[in-house]
């Protein structure tokens, strides 16, 4: 059996949809269009219509040359810096040159969801994993945001359609998917089951809490980490590379130097869209002339309002921040063991448990994952019940009353936990069962060997 060969470019072939004759070079790409104007079934096609012809432009006709019709690019500076292929991407180094990589060479994107914190390259490497497995797939992306049910459905539709016509896959990209509600999440179930699209999802939530487990059961989980300052500082020089190609943009930029660049990558602690906003505002600020570097830097401080890491004002050297993974929960991000919230409150500081807890939400943490923790707190540390009964409630609270007014749920609770009296002897008589249980499962297997 042949395979019949693909049409020339030049050659025209009918649209299946409307039935217009089109060169195949831009058949595809009336096809998008089709899809979107006229009825879901095929039109039955009575004669062929050909395109109206292209008009001439006449002499008093309005030149529109490449340079005039050039126009400024207004997206964000980490936007226009995004890489262009994979072997740009930086970080994730396991993830991109691991299975993920095996699967794109066979040209299988397979349906997934993209978990990490902000500025790990989710976004990112999204768009990539269609471009890197070639033609056969159609990238479509929708923010959780903005799109509503009815788009959702809608791209749904356009891709079941597009498969039936032409054989091509679609994938559908939702960032912040943890925007939709669970029953929202179930229009994705059908579509999934009968292969109409690949879903690729990004969301810096714990998808054991935000997706519903029909839903979660179907995608690969992918969990992204944050960049490391080394890795921050290379996507600063890939960007200042980039920027200085470019003659137009050359001079802005041509003052910044390593040094700036390696302090911008400890200060952005792991997120490369906050180091590119932070290069971005260097020098728009340096461009002046009337600021001295060390007055950028103290600038650039007061800009950057996150919790995770600080920067000593004093000796310039950045606090690091360090996180401790918790079973099936968002990583908590800690400071100093004596300073954090969850640890003030161990400590019976009230004072210090409202700090942290001011700080973990002025950097944005959700407030059902700060309410967790501390029915966390509540039952590993406290020795009363009213305390577990108070968190669940906070809890709760939150999720009515929302930001900014849970705020003050968060703090009644913080400074209840951290006046209350301690005791952790549930919580170690709880580990010293779990040992227990462990050391006979082992014996017991070992015997059966």
């Amino acid at each position: 059996m042949t395979t019949a060969a693909a049409p020339a470019d030049n050659e025209r072939v009918a649209c299946p949809s409307c039935g217009v004759r089109y060169p195949y070079a831009i058949l595809n790409e009336h096809l998008d269009q089709c899809l979107l104007e006229t009825d879901r079934s095929p039109v039955k096609r009575t004669a062929a219509r050909e395109p109206p012809p292209k008009r001439e432009r006449t002499d008093d006709a309005p030149s529109t040359s490449r340079a005039a019709r050039t126009r400024v690019d207004t997206r964000p500076f980490s936007e226009r810096m995004r890489p262009r292929s994979l072997s740009e991407y930086v970080g994730q180094t396991d993830v991109v040159q691991g299975a993920l990589a095996a699967l794109l060479r066979r040209g299988h994107v397979p349906s997934m969801v993209l978990w990490g914190p902000p500025g790990s390259g989710k976004t990112t490497l999204a768009r990539l994993l269609t471009r890197e497995a070639g033609g056969a797939f159609r990238f479509v992306e929708m923010s959780a945001t903005v799109a509503t049910v009815s788009d959702v459905k809608k791209a749904i539709d356009d891709a079941a359609h597009r498969q039936q016509l032409t054989g091509q896959q679609t994938v559908l990209f939702i960032d912040e998917i943890q925007r939709f509600n669970r029953a929202q999440q179930d229009i994705f179930l059908p579509a999934l089951e009968r292969g109409h699209i690949t879903l690729v999802a990004a969301t810096t939530e714990n998808p054991s809490f935000r997706l519903q487990g029909a839903l979660l059961s179907r995608l690969r989980v992918v969990v992204l980490t944050k960049l490391s300052e080394d890795e921050c500082y290379e996507v600063l020089r890939q960007a200042l590379a980039r920027v200085r190609a470019d003659e137009l943009d050359e001079s802005p930029f041509a003052w910044v130097d390593d040094a700036l660049l390696r302090w911008i990558a400890r200060m952005a602690d792991g997120d490369a869209r906050a180091s590119l906003h932070a290069l971005e505002l260097a020098v728009a600020m340096g461009d002046s002339g009337t600021d001295t570097l060390e007055r950028l830097k103290r600038s650039l401080r007061r800009t950057s309002i996150k919790y995770g890491a600080f920067t000593n004002v004093a000796t310039d050297k950045t606090v690091r921040a360090t996180h401790t993974t918790i079973p099936s929960a968002h990583s908590m991000y800690v400071v100093d063991s004596r300073l954090t919230t969850q640890k003030s409150i161990r400590g019976s500081d009230p004072n210090a448990a409202l700090y942290w807890l001011a700080r973990m939400v002025k950097g944005g943490d959700d407030p059902l994952f700060i309410a967790r923790r501390l029915i966390v707190c509540a039952s590993e540390d406290c020795c009363s019940a009213h305390m577990l009964q108070l968190a669940v409630a906070t809890y709760r609270a939150c999720e009515v009353v929302g930001l900014p007014e849970c705020g003050i749920n968060l703090s009644h609770c913080v400074v209840a936990l951290a006046e209350c009296p301690k005791s952790t002897r549930s919580y170690r008589a709880w580990k010293k069962a779990l040992s227990c249980v462990e050391h006979d499962y082992n014996v017991r297997r070992a015997s059966l060997t």
